[in-house]
């Protein structure tokens, strides 16, 4: 089976009754298919990477606008749970111990606490006021906008990281 790109009305998604996700793509059903964003930062809606379930290569949705309401809908959840990025809304405490940092935060998910091991690699600054930050266990935590925090969580993060 070769690459495709597809456009969003050549295409369907849905979940059989465990739960998989399927393409149907005009040409009959494939799947179990996962999907993965190519630019989740800055084309969450855009090039969505379709693989089977061992990681092959299927295809490539060029947009998610214009997919029929229940594919779009299976799609974002799908991609909601692959890409879960609470937004970090305020920053209660940072203690670094140990060269381990100690993150307590209020997301839009909720409080959580968190460690990072490595200021470098784990505290992506994408631009002066977007920053991701990724703990020891893989989770990823966002900052969209740094200016709009209170100056408390502002400072911390500017002094610690």
């Amino acid at each position: 089976m070769s690459p495709k790109t597809y456009a969003p009305e050549q295409v369907r998604f849905w979940r059989d009754s465990w739960q998989q996700l399927f393409l149907e793509n005009g040409s009959g059903p494939e799947g179990p298919i996962k999907v993965k964003r190519a630019f989740p930062l800055t084309e969450p809606d855009r090039f969505i990477v379709i693989t089977d379930i061992e990681g092959e290569f299927i295809g490539m949705l060029d947009t998610c606008r214009g997919l029929d309401p229940d594919s779009f809908r299976v799609l974002e959840e799908e991609l909601e749970h692959e890409y879960f990025l609470p937004q970090i809304t305020k920053i209660n405490s940072i203690k670094d111990e140990y060269r381990v940092m100690n993150w307590s935060v209020e997301t839009d998910r909720g409080p959580r606490t968190f460690e990072v091991t490595n200021r470098r690699q784990d505290i992506r600054w994408l631009s002066d006021d977007h920053v991701v930050i990724q703990d020891a266990d893989g989770n990823k935590y966002e900052i969209k906008e740094l200016s709009q925090l209170d100056s408390d969580s502002q400072q911390l993060l500017e002094v610690e990281a």
